[in-house]
């Protein structure tokens, strides 16, 4: 049985990313509205992400791996046929394409998953500490945050731990939703908080960034807090239920507009095209033949035969093997 309250939260976050980046078309990116998306959204997706998530990363690899490699090798094409962009390469696949980051992070964090589940009572802190460390000093490092998501790795390394703590059990989810009016106006009024920050994809220029991200990664927390605590309208529910197809197609729709060069004007026409392209996706996939299937069952032919070819190849070797012992 679904919990409604789960899926009103993913349904609110999904239309955060869609309406984020929608806002980029209209020369959105830092405006107030644009800055409490990028202020919550994502940790609190990496949160559920871990909150859901089973003790073996086989299970996560084998949902995700083919839709990352599916929709990375689509969207290059479709980048090199009408954007110009000619990295149709076999090292772009280690460099997540856009939003795809977040499908390619999924998949490191499950690697974590054997060592995590092991972790009880007390130490969670201690290993949450260690993650928020490692969030706060890996921009330190001057190098390519985008190669493998690195930089978003380690930046919601402890969203992705904590979640995983809670959804076990081995944690409550902190009540620390006093916090928001402070998120609200630190992103807001703090004009000298680079909007980068809130990517976690960059290295840090000042020495004040890593306070900066400290507090940011405070104030999320607040977020995820208030958001397991209130019940959110019908409408999201609905989205929530299939966030996968909404998250992985809806970036074809902004590079269109983006290739056609149309801009939107004013937050109600953002708002009203997001939403619009949320709730058509999300009807193409509950009441019609959900594209995502027929990737899946494609890929899992493709892998059965694999599999199937290397197991005849072992089994003729291992006859070939007694017959030249006689």
């Amino acid at each position: 049985m679904r919990d409604e309250r789960i899926d009103g939260i993913k349904g609110l976050l999904i239309f955060s990313v869609v309406l984020g980046h929608f806002l980029e078309l209209c020369g959105g990116v830092g405006s107030g509205v644009y800055r409490i998306i990028y202020s919550f959204h994502i940790p609190a997706f990496i949160f559920i992400s871990g909150y859901f998530s089973p003790d073996k990363p086989k299970k996560i690899l084998k949902k995700f791996l083919p839709f990352y490699v599916v929709f990375q090798l689509l969207y290059l094409i479709f980048d090199s046929f009408f954007i110009g962009n000619k990295n149709l390469t076999f090292g772009a696949f280690f460099t997540p394409y856009w939003h795809l980051w977040y499908i390619f992070a999924l998949m490191l964090y499950s690697l974590l998953l054997p060592v995590i589940s092991r972790v009880k009572g007390k130490i969670c802190y201690f290993a949450l500490a260690i993650a928020v460390a490692l969030s706060l000093l890996f921009p330190l490092a001057d190098i390519n945050m985008y190669f493998l998501s690195i930089g978003r790795f380690f930046a919601f390394l402890p969203f992705f731990m904590l979640g995983n703590f809670c959804g076990k059990g081995k944690i409550r989810i902190p009540s620390v939703s006093f916090l928001v009016p402070f998120s609200l106006i630190f992103i807001l009024c703090g004009k000298w908080a680079s909007i980068k920050m809130l990517y976690g994809s960059f290295s840090y220029s000042y020495p004040r960034e890593m306070i900066i991200r400290a507090f940011l990664i405070l104030f999320a927390l607040g977020w995820i807090s208030i958001l397991f605590r209130i019940r959110l309208p019908h409408l999201f529910c609905i989205l929530g239920q299939n966030t996968l197809p909404i998250y992985l197609l809806h970036g074809f729709f902004q590079r269109i507009m983006l290739t056609c060069e149309t801009k939107l004007s004013g937050d109600i026409t953002v708002f009203l095209v997001a939403a619009a392209v949320c709730f058509s996706l999300n009807t193409l996939s509950l009441n019609m033949r959900n594209p995502l299937k027929a990737v899946d069952k494609v890929w899992k032919k493709v892998y059965n035969n694999y599999k199937n070819e290397r197991r005849s190849i072992w089994i003729s070797k291992k006859r070939l093997k007694k017959l030249s012992k006689k």
